[in-house]
């Protein structure tokens, strides 16, 4: 199972992201979930998880806050951004971070599968190639 933490200022938000994405289906489980910003980046540092869902506009520190300061920390986790703001300026500041997808809210179920299809299949191969990459030949 992948590790997923789930970020947003608003509650109802992160009930909501916990009934659309069917996280279990797709082989991800929900470790936390936060709607204290701050809180949410020192588990992501410590915990490294395989993705993190964050809104990109909160008190304190912002989507991008936490996406830049996890990469400082040598985070390789994916990010995906859920924003009820459809700017281009934050579409453009997250692609810079290298966030592998902008959501707009609501996400829709066939939006949410569709994400978190994409997402699995990219961390297979990475979990693949890494396994690969760790075979030892002995003679």
């Amino acid at each position: 199972m992948y590790k997923v933490i789930l970020v947003d200022d608003e509650e109802w938000t992160l009930k909501r992201l916990n009934i659309i994405f069917r996280w279990s289906e797709y082989g991800f489980e929900v470790i936390d979930t936060f709607t204290n910003a701050r809180l949410a980046l020192d588990m992501i540092v410590a915990q490294k998880p395989d993705l993190v869902l964050t809104d990109i506009r909160m008190p304190e520190y912002s989507g991008l806050d936490i996406v830049r300061i996890a990469r400082e920390n040598n985070c390789k986790t994916k990010f995906v951004m859920i924003s009820g703001h459809a700017e281009f300026q934050y579409a453009q500041e997250a692609i810079r971070y290298g966030v592998t997808d902008y959501l707009l809210k609501p996400v829709s179920r066939e939006t949410a599968d569709k994400t978190l299809a994409r997402i699995k299949k990219d961390l297979d191969e990475l979990r693949g190639a890494n396994s690969e990459s760790e075979i030892v030949f002995e003679n």
